[in-house]
């Protein structure tokens, strides 16, 4: 039997390694022909968490390259993730040459110059966006003068040359933009819809957190609904019960559109919270640090998702059936709120401009 062997490279940040794993499970179980190598870059800093879920599957394996510290000097402030992935470049092409030896197998294209729209009221017909969008809630690295809006049409335009892309969306949830994708054939290279890609089938239950919080959301009745100061008065305020999934700040920089730190958990929750909140909702409410989000949304108690609208999150959402309060942080999340919001009708909007700060 004739064998093939792919290779994932996912982005590195863990937020874009679940879905990449999920999507390989899938090839293999469609095709007992087919390994699959996932290589993991490690960013600094970078916490360890157990989201890769264990699988007894021989045909897929993972190659971890370990977080090196000296990075965090090389990476400019503009182009994070370019510098980093260049700086792993050739660690990642020997592994790859290793794998297949060992026989495993600030212009847009109309030449305008956009960033002088940073602060009109300017909106912009986009394709695959059902109404047109403010350019205020476009990724802040569009608005770059420093290099970041050049690297990142680069990075578009890179898209171009490759034999194939993977879209993680599906038919019922984004018919339109995959008509506009079908439209503009020409002008792209073939795509395949392969969403939502979740993990659905295996949870991991041998963890400590994991079993706390079950346990937790368990001695709730159904729809509970979720919601560092001004959050916790909204949410003592409502009266209704929460499972707070509260971390350190991510610590961001200029226009970056990753963060350049991966949130830490809270060694003291007082020091960041009202005044006796947790005494006085310690009956209503739960504060936990890094959650495991599938099986927290697949849980019957809950009745809401107050989410930063990365787009995996919204899938995970969706797909359980969770209304989303929207309050996009940075990167691409404005733009994904705003389709959510705006162009969908599923989500209510707590502040689709990134970074917005609500009080009283």
């Amino acid at each position: 039997m004739t064998t093939s062997e792919l290779i994932f490279i996912p982005s590195p940040g863990d937020g874009h390694l679940p879905s990449m794993v999920e999507f390989a499970k899938l090839l293999l179980d469609r095709d007992q022909r087919l390994s699959i190598t996932i290589i993991i870059m490690n960013l600094p800093l970078q916490p360890k968490h157990n989201i890769i879920t264990p699988t007894p599957n021989s045909r897929l394996c993972f190659v971890e390259i370990p977080s090196d510290e000296s990075t965090k000097d090389l990476i400019s402030p503009n182009t994070y993730i370019h510098d980093f992935v260049k700086h792993h470049k050739t660690h990642v092409l020997n592994i790859v040459h290793e794998i297949f030896e060992s026989g495993k197998a600030k212009h847009d294209e109309g030449d305008h110059d956009i960033t002088r729209f940073k602060d009109s009221d300017l909106q912009l017909p986009i394709p695959s966006y059902v109404n047109v969008v403010p350019v205020k809630i476009l990724p802040a690295v569009v608005f770059d003068m420093e290099g970041g809006f050049e690297w990142f049409l680069y990075l578009a335009r890179k898209f171009r040359e490759t034999k194939g892309i993977l879209v993680n969306i599906f038919q019922e949830l984004d018919s339109h933009t995959i008509d506009s994708l079908i439209r503009n054939m020409d002008d792209i290279p073939p795509f395949s819809v392969v969403g939502p890609i979740l993990n659905i089938r295996n949870i991991v239950e041998n963890s400590t957190t994991h079993v706390e919080i079950m346990a937790w959301l368990s001695n709730q009745p159904e729809s509970l609904v979720q919601q560092v100061n001004e959050i916790a008065v909204a949410i003592e305020r409502s009266g209704h019960r929460f499972l707070w999934s509260l971390r350190c700040p991510l610590l961001m920089e200029k226009s970056w559109i990753v963060p350049i730190e991966h949130p830490q958990e809270y060694e003291n929750l007082n020091e960041f919270l009202p005044e006796g909140f947790l005494e006085r909702t310690s009956s209503m409410g739960k504060i936990i640090g890094w959650a495991p989000q599938m099986e927290v949304l697949s849980h019957s108690s809950i009745g809401g998702f107050f989410s930063h609208c990365g787009w995996n999150s919204v899938l995970e959402s969706i797909w359980c059936g969770v209304p989303i309060a929207a309050w996009p942080l940075y990167a691409e999340q404005q733009l994904n709120a705003f389709q959510l919001v705006v162009d969908m009708g599923i989500a209510a909007p707590i502040g689709i401009d990134s970074g917005t700060i609500m009080s009283r």
